[in-house]
């Protein structure tokens, strides 16, 4: 039986898809396309986990609270890797 989650996810395939071909003719540039992506990623890997696990509201919630504090340290950590290969 297929998952909500695997529709959801190619629906914010093509949503996402269609987004970055709009703003890359807009902007022509790539910074754009990539915070699109990490958007629908993040959404789509919180869909999956709900869907796999079958969380209930503390399930998501936590799942919510830990990739938030996941992604957090590691933007900070390529922010600062990224800065030091600068100099």
């Amino acid at each position: 039986m297929m998952g909500w989650s695997v529709v959801l996810g190619w629906f914010l395939f093509f949503l996402g898809l269609i987004f970055s071909i709009i703003l890359f003719a807009k902007y022509k540039k790539f910074y754009h396309i990539f915070y699109l992506i990490s958007i629908f990623l993040y959404s789509f890997t919180i869909a999956y986990l709900i869907d796999s696990f079958n969380f209930d509201e503390w399930g998501i919630s936590l799942a919510l609270f830990i990739s938030a504090i996941l992604f957090l340290f590691v933007g900070y950590y390529l922010s600062r890797s990224m800065a030091r290969e600068k100099r």
